[in-house]
């Protein structure tokens, strides 16, 4: 489901950006995309990085 939603919201921000370029203000969205798609490149940083820590304090290594 959350994979799905995703993918619809980039599709409407696609479809704004395209509406929003025909008006000359076609930054605007793409400004969003660029702060969405940074979000979810840190969220899955640090969700990598939380598993990698886990399991080295699962193993006994300390930090």
């Amino acid at each position: 489901m959350k994979f799905l939603l995703k993918y619809i919201l980039i599709l409407a921000g696609f479809i704004l950006s395209f509406y929003l370029y025909q008006k000359l203000l076609g930054a605007i969205p793409l400004l969003v995309l660029a702060s969405y798609f940074f979000y979810e490149a840190f969220s899955e940083i640090y969700q990598n990085a939380m598993k990698q820590r886990h399991a080295d304090l699962e193993k006994g290594e300390l930090p």
